[in-house]
């Protein structure tokens, strides 16, 4: 009998706890056919339709043979599994071989556990694609643990929406951590500042960069994003005061492959230099924009009629239900 397999004839076995492997059979069918004798692509078909919990907790704890093969790459590289809780580490641990798409959502680790979480975060190696949602840390400055240099190498796409605590030097070590990133989504972090853009040019191969909400950059912010040769869409939504961007907001003319601009719910827009949209961003094709009167860019249309622009009216508070009894609440689906 091979080493891994599963020996013929005996019982069905019950569950087992993490960490206990003892090789045990899994019973034959109705039909007297053994489901040990289907060969591994088979059974990897089959453990594709699971989850990550049932991968985890139960098919890798029946015998040695399922324990490797609920490890087989093919069998995480087309998932997203969504992580909630304080049991994270050992998640993340046991899959550090093998994961490729992960969003963590409140990510809620205790205190004392911190450390080890973005250390573990960082130990996926074969990671793709990471979101990270309404994260909150006792201590913001952990986070860039998972990004160090060596980490997370392989990552293509990262999301942190509403990571209020994020500081300048995690996303200096992100830029220097992450160089195949090819997509960059940072939504509402509002204590980062220009020097976290400051690295931000070892991103070579960055297409999209979304910095929504993040009011805490300035006047040289544009300075450090215009040295992104690849850069095609860039998102600035609800910036509440585009002036703010001023002097190096001039140089978005200098993004040369930019092809889709998001300012929606922007204030100040006039502070943007459209007038040199026509002879400068040759490739552009979608400008999203809250404007007041449809005459604001009648005449960058005209010049470039080949740009689609949107515009999303403004909401205020007169736009939701003055009803008392309404329900605010958040519904996390």
């Amino acid at each position: 009998m091979a080493e891994d397999g599963c020996g013929p004839g005996e019982p069905v076995s019950k569950v087992l706890r993490v960490g206990e492997t003892p090789e045990r059979e899994v019973a034959a069918d109705v039909h007297g056919i053994n489901i040990d004798r289907l060969p591994d692509e088979m059974l990897i078909n089959i453990f594709s339709s699971l989850g990550f919990n049932e991968l985890i907790d139960i098919v890798q704890n029946v015998c040695l043979r399922w324990r490797r093969l609920a490890h087989d790459p093919t069998l995480w590289l087309d998932k997203e599994y969504i992580v909630r809780g304080r049991s994270v580490v050992p998640l993340l641990k046991q899959c550090s071989t093998s994961l490729r798409k992960l969003r963590l959502v409140f990510f809620d680790t205790p205190r004392a556990m911190e450390a080890v979480a973005f250390e573990a975060l960082g130990e996926l190696h074969s990671l793709h694609e990471l979101s990270i949602q309404y994260l909150g840390t006792f201590e913001p400055q952990l986070i860039s643990r998972a990004f160090r240099p060596g980490c997370l190498t392989q990552l293509r796409r990262l999301l942190m929406q509403y990571t209020t605590d994020l500081l300048d030097e995690t996303v200096i070590t992100i830029s220097q951590g992450c160089p195949n990133l090819r997509e960059l989504r940072i939504c509402a972090s509002y204590k980062i500042t220009d020097v976290a853009l400051s690295e931000i040019h070892c991103l070579k191969h960055l297409e999209i960069l979304e910095l929504s909400r993040c009011n805490g950059l300035s006047g040289t912010a544009m300075a450090y994003i215009s040295q992104l040769p690849t850069l095609h869409t860039l998102i600035l939504q609800c910036t509440e005061d585009l002036a703010k961007l001023l002097p190096s907001l001039r140089l978005i003319v200098e993004l040369k492959e930019l092809r889709c601009l998001d300012i929606l719910k922007s204030g100040n827009i006039k502070a943007v230099p459209f007038d040199e949209f026509p002879n400068r961003l040759l490739k552009l094709r979608e400008l999203r924009v809250t404007y007041e009167s449809e005459n604001d860019f009648t005449e960058l249309q005209r010049k470039m009629p080949n740009l689609k622009i949107s515009n999303t009216a403004w909401v205020t508070e007169d736009d939701f239900p003055k009803d008392d009894d309404a329900d605010y609440s958040h519904h996390d689906g």
